[in-house]
Order: C-alpha cells, then structure tokens, then sequence
C-alpha cells in the first residue's frame, strides 16, 4: 500500500507560514487606547464605543479645573473658561488613526507576536487631545479675574489727633497680555497650578516718609465758612474734609484733590445737595465739596505752594474773595497742588466748630507773607429767566435765584520774602453771568415782576428771549474797578 509522506522540514515551513498569516490577517488585537487619565478598550477604529468615549472625554477635559495664582489670590477655573475648547471630530479622527496604527504594528519578536494573537492581548496606545485657545474669550476671563485681584496701594497716614500712623499697604495689578502669554506657554491640565503675572504696586507714601513732618509747624492755613449753607451741605463737607485729612506731600510731589477724596457718590457718606447745574441750582449728591477745595486753594496760595490745575466757579462764591475759590467736578475737574519745598507737607482739613471748615498745611514755619488782591477787568451782563411753573399759584412768582454780571477777574499774589525779595504772580479766573430765576403761575404778565436788576440786559421767557419794554431797561452796573497797582496795594493775608 502507497501512501503520501510529509517530510518534516515541509511541515515545519507549512506552519511557520500558517502562524505569520494568522498573525498578519487573523482578527486584530484590542487596543488599550489611553486619554488623558482615562483608559478605554476598542476592537477597531469603527469601534462605536470610540466615538462615545472621545465624546466623554471632551467633556471630562473641558470641565477639569486648574489652580490660577494671582498675586496673593487663588481661583479656581474649568479647562473650558480659560478660552479652551476640543474640536470632537478631529479628537475622534485623531483617536481612529491611533487605534489603526497600533493595531497595525509588526514590531518585537515572533514568539511575542504569536502570543499576542492567541491571546488577543490588548495593544497599548495613547492619543493626543486636540485642544484649541480662544485668545479673545482668555482676555475676557483675566480682564474678569483683574477686577477683583487689583487694589490700590494704601499709603501710610498720619492721625494728627490720635499721634499715630496708619501702616501702608503694597497693591497690585493683574497684567492681562503678560497671563495670556503665560496661558499659551503653560501645560493645561487637571489640578494644573497657572501662575498669572501680577505687579506690585508699591505705596507713594511710607511710614518712615512720614517721620520727618512736624505737625507743631504751621506752612499756612485758611478757613471758610457755611453758617446759612449748612444741611445737607455740611454733611458732605465734613465727609471730604475726613477723606483730604492727612494727606502727604513728598517734596516735589503733587496732590490731587478728586484722587484723594475720592468719588463723590452715596455709600461714602455723601449725600444730595444744591449744586449748580445750567446756571441753576439744582440737587445732586456731594454738593459742597466744592468750598473744602476752595478752603484747600487758598491754603496752598498763601503757604506759597505751586497750584498745578485750578479753576474758578462758574459764578462768584459766597465764602471766599473772587479768585481764592476753586472748583472741582468729579472725575472731571481737578485741583491740583504741588510742594515746592524740601520737607515733606501734611494736610490737616477738618471742621472746626459748627460751621467752619479749616484747612492748616503742616511741616514747616513759613518763611515769606503772602498776600492775595484781585482786580475785575471785564464784566457781562445777565438775563432774567422766567419759567412757568404748575406749583406755583395763579397770579402769583417765586424769585428762584438772584442774578449777577460775569466777571473776568486777575489775581495777584504778592510773596515778600525775608530778604525783602518781593515776587508776584497773576491768574486769571473766569465767572459767568449768573441769570435770574422767577417761577411764575398761571395769568403774571411781565409788568407784575420787579424791574429788572442793573446789569440785566435781557428777558427770557421759557427759554425764548422776548423785548424789554423801556421802563423795564436799566442801567449796567458801574464798571470802575482798581487796577492791578490798586488791588497789590489793598491786598490781604492769609
């Protein structure tokens, strides 16, 4: 009988081949694909589960939190709110060439291959997460974040009645371009810790700034005073006064009087009071402050210091000589005062007895009089302003204001030196005509009202001017003024 044999070489090779195409194109191994800190087990690129899973992790990736560090301050953030986001189809389409690149790997030795197969041991591979930066929408979470990181630094005080001194305090600045570099650099992962670039801000005025002021030496001082003005007025005028108190001037330094009194607004312990709004009084929150900046100017002219930035009322004030007095508008008008000496100055406001506001410039004797004089070198009419009022009853006026020429006006200051040196300095303020207000009801014909004032010149009638009968027409007022030898000449001190 004949029968077929195999040799064993034969056998050997046959098998050899049977194992390397099993190998090559038998079922592919699992792959053990690694995202982020998850771990997920596929068959296949078209793997369902894998689109799921790149789903979930996108999700997981997005809400993870870092710690953001500014300044001495600790936030915490979703990956998502710093301007992160993950794009899923390219994340899943990155997820799918991994998985087919590891399946496909030839690499390491036979016996290992052919134990992997038969056992179907999963592959190891990891993916990359796609994640892309929103610049815009970082900026906005920084800008955020800065508004409650910054602060001002707080500058040390001097609590004349108490002898004490309040410690200063650094700040800080959160710069929002500098982070978003270091947002770009930094590696963005769960429980990251991102550390934003702040700036410290460093206090103009320190405690050993303020050990060489004397407060026993008087530079100058200057006092005003609201009886008849008072209400509402002095509750705000106190409260400026408090806030202008114990302010430093380095020397060389400038003082800005909205800066360090700050916003005049209710909450900070001011309140409405009569203001002047169009020419007319009106009420308004922090009504008032104006007379301690005018307290203030007329300090620093006769302490001889140098005003900076100064403007005149729109009309003449009732507590100061024409062109002592100075006005401040918040966050619009400034005064400003600058120390020209080599000591540092301090400021003392404060309201001395009911009705008098004083302001006293400590640090040093004053070493030259100063005299202030002004002289009137233009002047301008004013117009009556009659309005119709509801509230007013019939056949009857209210006289709502007095009214008063505009006046060009320069000032002298006269510094007489120990030496007997005499300089002199001149500014310029500017009053406009203030107008007349009457409120009238219904039926008042013109002739009812008083004559017109003298420097009158016109009549307006619900803001439409009408003629002015001949009887009502009066005079201008005189306009002999002394000149400006005269007024040196009668000038007063502080």
């Amino acid at each position: 009988m004949r029968g077929i044999t195999i040799a064993a070489g034969t056998l050997g090779a046959l098998g050899v081949l049977a194992l390397g195409a099993f190998i090559a194109w038998g079922p592919a191994a699992p792959v053990r694909l690694t995202v982020g800190d998850g771990e997920y087990l596929v068959s296949s690129p078209s793997d369902p589960r894998l689109a799921e899973a790149v789903a979930l992790r996108a999700r997981a990736i997005l809400g993870a939190e870092v710690v953001v560090q500014a300044g001495d301050q600790l936030r915490s953030f979703s990956i998502e709110s710093l301007g992160y986001s993950v794009s899923v189809p390219a994340f899943l389409t990155e997820a799918r060439a991994t998985v087919e690149a590891a399946q496909d790997e030839r690499h390491g030795a036979l016996s290992k291959r052919l134990l992997d197969a038969l056992l179907r041991r999963p592959v190891q591979a990891a993916v990359f997460i796609p994640l892309e930066l929103d610049l815009e929408q970082a900026r906005k979470a920084f800008a955020q974040l800065a508004h409650e990181v910054d602060r001002q630094p707080l500058d040390a005080e001097l609590l004349i009645f108490e002898h004490k001194i309040l410690k200063s305090e650094p700040g800080q600045r959160l710069s929002v371009e500098a982070s978003l570099v270091r947002l770009q650099q930094a590696p963005i992962e769960r429980d990251a810790l991102l550390t934003l670039d702040v700036e410290e801000l460093r206090p103009q005025v320190t405690e050993r700034d303020l050990l060489p002021v004397d407060v026993t030496r008087v530079l100058s001082a200057y006092e005003t005073s609201f009886r008849g003005k008072a209400g509402a007025r002095a509750v705000n005028i106190k409260s400026a006064a408090r806030y202008l108190d114990g302010a430093v001037l380095l020397p060389g330094e400038q003082l800005s009087f909205n800066s360090r009194v700050g916003r005049r607004v209710h909450g900070r312990g001011f309140v409405d009071a009569p203001v002047i709004l169009n020419d007319e009084i009106e009420q308004d929150v922090g009504g008032g402050v104006c007379q301690v900046a005018t307290t203030l100017h007329a300090a620093a002219i006769f302490g001889n210091l140098r005003v900076v930035s100064r403007r005149s009322h729109s009309r003449p004030s009732g507590y100061a000589p024409l062109g002592l007095d100075a006005t401040v508008i918040d966050g619009e008008v400034d005064l400003k005062i600058q120390n020209p000496y080599d000591e540092p100055l301090l400021v003392h406001a404060w309201v001395n007895g009911p009705f008098t506001i004083r302001v006293e410039i400590l640090g040093r004797d004053p070493d030259a009089k100063v005299e202030h004089a002004f002289t009137v070198t233009h002047r301008e009419p004013f117009a009556r302003r009659v309005w119709f009022r509801e509230k007013v009853a019939d056949q009857s006026f209210e006289k709502k204001q007095k009214g008063s020429e505009g006046m060009d006006v320069t000032s002298v200051v006269k510094v007489v030196k120990r030496d007997g040196s005499v300089e002199r300095r001149h500014y310029s303020s500017k009053y406009y005509p203030v107008p007349e207000v009457f409120w009238v009801g219904k039926h008042v014909a013109e002739s009812a009202l008083p004559a017109l004032p003298a420097g009158a010149t016109s009549l307006l009638v619900e803001g439409q001017e009408v003629p002015i009968s001949g009887a009502d027409r009066t005079a201008p007022a005189p306009t002999d003024v002394p000149t400006l030898d005269e007024a040196d000449s009668s000038g007063h001190r502080g």
